[in-house]
């Protein structure tokens, strides 16, 4: 059947689409169809000739300069039509500049109706292409991709894809990645096994063979085994290992060589199109939790409904818990994008199972160093401060980082989840600084030290700050001395001895003897209430112990 951009509309998805500009283009043959995920010049390396092409636009949706390049590029590449989905929902309108840049290139321009989904335009046409097939192997190929596609669209697993292959072709097939791990196979340990010592033997004849052909073919005494590199021009992704055996024909060329064709693409396309998936699913999350932090919103229900577009349900959150995730300061890491690279591989998705093991309705959110969870908990009926602590056992193995969980007060409405996450945040902080291992502390907790914070503004403070401290800070620049740093680090430490005298690198009995010298200078103990606390409040509203004293 050939399909033209007039005869897929008004079908599955696009029953009520309306095409905007390009009419001229309506003969334009549509030999296949795929989804725009990314917005760039550099599009042109992959675009089909004859594809349609489906898109929200979202990576260029405030970029108009950049869609007309885009569109530029599908049609000096011949793509057949751009369908837009989700209009309004990521952008608000079409520009006048793309519809008349699209009337010049006669590229049809369609709307899709905004809440019809990808998956209801694609699959009707893959169907309708794959009608009047004249040869029967290659319409299984076909029926293969529609299938796979189908998946990739519901966004499962390249396990379950795998899987599916091997059960719709009745041909056993192993998967392994570029480390020779197996990530998919349908047959005993012992021939995986078998495989695996068989590629790495053999691999320099493997890829000699297969950089002309598609397919290199291992002998056995069972059967052949055809082993397929999968890979793009600049990515290789591993091995897909076929047995033809049980009465498949393998001496067929032709056949065999376009079920490895289906079968390769399909893997590649579930793979990097995963990768892909993810990168843009976590900036799509990014920026909406930075609308939502911010409240770019004009009501709640567009808040909520985008949410749910990025696969975050928001609506009735009332508090937040902010797990900052920082590498010790005595640890040797490699660079900042290492570690949040090592979060949001590794510990993220414990994180992610243990918070939905206890609160089902949850919603998590990995920025940065930080993961963000937003609860419902109505009434408290779940102890946030005892998940807290749960998680952070989840890094006890982990010593070159430190963590620290901060919760947020209850608020009334999801507008005021900005004002939740900053009190999440500094109760995670105000734990940072005064608790020297990792701990789960709460905004009411910290309520008090937070607002003592905002005295750092205040001159009179810092002033009445200098007069206690001076005759202190007179000492240790006449004398050299260190009775400023002393105070300081004893009231961090509680008025803990043998910690402090640590953290100073000192003897016991040195610091013994500068507390009873503190005690002689001010004439009085700052050690005992309420000297304590003026002197602890003192420390808090500076930077750091010596900002503002006179000494050295």
């Amino acid at each position: 059947m050939n399909l033209t951009v007039e005869s897929i509309l008004g079908t599955g998805g696009l029953t009520d689409a309306r095409i905007i500009a390009g009419e001229r283009g309506l003969s334009n043959s549509v030999s296949s169809i795929s989804v725009l995920e990314v917005g760039e010049a550099a599009i042109g390396r992959w675009v089909v000739q004859n594809q349609v092409y489906v898109t929200a636009l979202y990576a260029i949706r405030n970029d108009v300069d950049m869609q007309k390049v885009v569109i530029n590029v599908l049609a000096n590449c011949g793509c057949s039509a751009l369908i837009i989905c989700h209009l309004g929902h990521w952008i608000p309108e079409v520009s006048a500049e793309v519809v008349n840049l699209c009337n010049t290139l006669n590229l049809p321009l369609i709307i899709a109706n905004p809440e019809v989904s990808y998956a209801s335009i694609i699959e009707p046409i893959l169907k309708s292409l794959m009608l009047g097939t004249d040869n029967q192997q290659t319409g299984n190929c076909i029926q293969i991709r529609n299938d796979i596609l189908e998946l990739s669209v519901h966004e499962s697993d390249s396990v379950s894809v795998l899987q599916k292959i091997s059960q719709q072709t009745g041909i056993n097939s192993t998967y392994l990645d570029i480390y020779y791990e197996c990530i998919y196979s349908d047959k005993p340990y012992s021939a995986v096994e078998e495989e695996i010592n068989y590629i790495r033997e053999n691999i320099s004849k493997i890829r000699h063979n297969t950089i002309n052909n598609l397919y290199y073919i291992w002998r056995t005494d069972t059967g052949n085994k055809v082993i397929a590199l999968v890979k793009t021009m600049q990515s290789f992704f591993g091995y897909l290992i076929l047995d033809f055996k049980d009465g498949h024909d393998s001496s067929d060329e032709k056949l065999i060589s376009e079920l490895v064709s289906s079968l390769v693409v399909i893997c590649t396309m579930m793979l990097s199109r995963k990768d892909r998936l993810d990168e843009l699913q976590e900036r799509y999350q990014n920026e909406y939790v930075a609308d939502l932090l911010a409240w770019n919103f004009p009501s709640e229900d567009v808040a909520i409904t985008r949410g749910a577009e990025v696969g975050l349900n928001i609506g009735n959150k009332h508090e937040v818990m902010a797990i900052t995730i920082r590498p010790d300061p005595k640890s040797m890491v490699e660079s900042i994008l290492n570690v949040r690279s090592h979060i949001r591989e590794t510990y993220f998705p414990l994180v992610n199972e243990l918070v939905h093991y206890h609160d089902s309705n949850a919603s998590l959110i990995c920025r940065g160093d930080t993961i963000i969870v937003f609860f419902e908990n109505t009434n408290s009926l779940l102890n946030l401060k005892q998940l807290g602590n749960a998680i952070e056992h989840l890094f006890n193995k982990e010593r070159q980082l430190s963590v620290f969980a901060g919760i947020s007060d209850s608020v009334q409405s999801i507008r005021e989840l900005g004002t939740a996450y900053k009190q999440a945040i500094n109760a995670a902080a105000l734990g940072r600084s005064f608790l020297s291992d990792s701990h789960v502390t709460t905004w009411p907790e910290m309520w008090l030290l937070n607002n003592l914070q905002c005295l750092a503004e205040d001159q009179h403070a810092k002033t009445m700050f200098e007069q206690w401290i001076a005759p202190l800070a007179k000492h240790d620049k006449q004398y050299d001395g260190c009775l400023v740093e002393t105070l300081s680090v004893l009231i961090a430490c509680n008025l803990d001895m043998v910690k402090a005298s640590r953290e100073l690198y000192i003897h016991r009995n040195t610091l013994i003897y500068r507390k009873h010298k503190i005690v002689d200078i001010l004439g009085y103990s700052p050690f005992e209430l309420p000297y304590l606390f003026n002197f602890f409040v003192a420390l808090q509203i500076s930077s750091a112990p010596m900002d503002g004293i006179p000494t050295q």
